[in-house]
């Protein structure tokens, strides 16, 4: 008979949800119970998802005590936070879950704070020596000018995005001259410096932004599981055919220069759970992070394909539980397509 984990995975309705709840549910050791909680709980349920309740947002005062309930009722194991102010917020209070025999599958609250900002995991990945791409925080909309100039705006194109917010959420490309792209763009927001300024000035106070340079190459989100700032797994996955913020056709293949990188990574972060680093080439062909995710990933449960269940392990570390760490992954190709569900509800 399987031994029962009871889960609670939050930002259960998000789209990419299946291909994890699947993973977890055609389990041959384990039988997960899995609880989803959304803010967006209302109306159609996963059939996957054994329940569905609604909670707050994860930057609600109440989202932690809510959460703390739904454990207690539910008798949960453990929780796999999914987004980045969920992450947040309950790494922040993961003693408290601890004391009730709950476990939590994320790294400690230091570090998680650190990585989910992108103004403060770039500023200590320089002040560490680690390689970043040129970027700058700006303080002011003057200031935010002088910067695009100085990051070699006009001539170059540059990348401007909030420093909190995860995904393409904010995200804009500051390009002089896009008429070209203007009627067949797809979900790329491009806008020219003096536009964006002049909305910028209209917002007070002044947003915490961080304005990069765009990186030209190949672009990679890599997914790990660390201990105590040690990689265990590093799964390099070219995105073939991204949409921002999305993978809708990848390949798991080895990297080794890719990995030496995301390890560097790792070790100052003191990683000590699932996390997700996303990258691209620079026009110089070296490595560059953009974002750092120390969560699971939405493409999380790909790596089971390729020879690694990193979704499993992340769940079975936070448990105390054994589990392989001596794997070798092969190359596999991911490729998203859309599935319908139907509801009478």
């Amino acid at each position: 008979m399987k031994k029962q984990i009871r889960l609670l995975l939050t930002s259960s309705k998000t789209l990419i949800n299946l291909g994890r709840l699947e993973s977890l549910k055609n389990n041959q050791k384990y039988d997960f119970y899995i609880v989803g909680v959304d803010a967006l709980a209302d109306g159609f349920k996963l059939p996957l998802l054994d329940e569905q309740i609604k909670v707050p947002l994860g930057t609600d005062q109440s989202y932690s005590d809510k959460i703390l309930k739904i454990v207690k009722k539910k008798k949960i194991d453990v929780i796999i936070p999914a987004s980045d102010h969920e992450v947040y917020a309950i790494s922040k209070h993961e003693e408290m879950f601890e004391e009730i025999g709950t476990a939590v599958v994320c790294s400690s609250f230091e570090s998680v704070a650190k990585a989910v900002n992108k103004a403060s995991m770039l500023n200590f990945l320089k002040e560490k020596h680690v390689a970043t791409p040129r970027y700058v925080v700006p303080t002011s909309a003057d200031n935010f000018i002088k910067s695009a100039k100085k990051l070699g705006y006009p001539k170059k194109m540059l990348v401007v995005k909030p420093a909190s917010l995860s995904g393409n959420r904010g995200v804009w490309y500051l390009k002089e001259d896009f008429s070209g792209q203007l009627l067949s763009v797809r979900n790329i927001s491009y806008i020219t410096l003096e536009g964006f300024t002049n909305q910028l000035r209209k917002i007070t106070p002044f947003p915490s932004l961080v304005l990069m340079e765009y990186l030209t190459g190949e672009e990679y989100s890599v997914d790990g599981l660390a201990q105590n700032g040690k990689p265990i797994y590093i799964l390099p996955r070219v995105r073939v055919s991204p949409l921002p913020g999305q993978s809708q056709e990848a390949l798991i293949k080895k990297n080794d220069e890719v990995y030496k990188y995301v390890a560097a990574i790792c070790k100052v972060f003191r990683l000590n759970s699932i996390f997700n680093v996303q990258l691209k080439y620079d026009e110089d062909n070296k490595p560059k992070v953009y974002e750092i995710n120390p969560r699971v990933s939405a493409t999380a449960s790909a790596n089971e394909a390729a020879g690694i269940d990193l979704v499993l392990f992340s769940i079975l570390q936070a448990l105390g539980k054994p589990f392989p760490k001596n794997l070798h992954f092969h190359k596999v190709r991911m490729i998203r397509f859309w599935k319908e569900f139907y509801t009478n509800r």
